[in-house]
C-alpha cells in the first residue's frame, strides 16, 4: 500500500519537498559565508534524498516483486540509489570520525 504506484500522492509531497529542499540547499551553499556549515547540512540532505529515493524503489518491489526491476532502467536506478545512499553514510561517518574535514572530498 505504500509504494508509489498505488499512494501517488504522499510520494509526490515529498518529492516536492525534496526539491524544494534542493533549491534551498543550493542557494544555502552558494552563499554561506561558512562553507564548512553549508557542506555539512549538505551532506545531511544528501543522506535523506537517498534514503527517500531507496524507499520508494524498496517499497516498489515489495508490492511488484521481481518485475519492479525488470529491465536496464529500473536496475540502474536501483543500483544508483543505493550507491548514493551508501555514498553519503561513508561521508557522513569521514566528517563524524575524522575531524570534520570533508571540504575537499565533497
Amino acid at each position: 500500500q505504500w509504494e508509489p504506484e498505488h499512494s501517488p500522492k504522499p510520494w509526490l509531497l515529498l518529492n516536492l519537498l525534496a526539491f524544494v529542499t534542493s533549491v534551498l540547499m543550493l542557494v544555502l551553499v552558494a552563499t554561506e559565508k561558512q562553507k564548512l556549515l553549508a557542506y555539512h547540512v549538505y551532506l545531511v540532505y544528501t543522506l535523506f534524498t537517498s534514503i527517500l529515493w531507496c524507499s520508494e524503489i524498496g517499497f516498489s518491489c515489495l508490492a511488484r516483486g521481481r518485475e519492479a526491476l525488470h529491465g536496464f532502467v529500473h536496475k540502474l536506478e536501483a543500483a544508483l540509489a543505493i550507491y548514493f545512499m551508501i555514498d553519503s553514510m561513508r561521508m557522513l561517518y569521514h566528517w563524524h570520525n575524522g575531524g570534520g574535514e570533508t571540504d575537499g572530498v565533497i
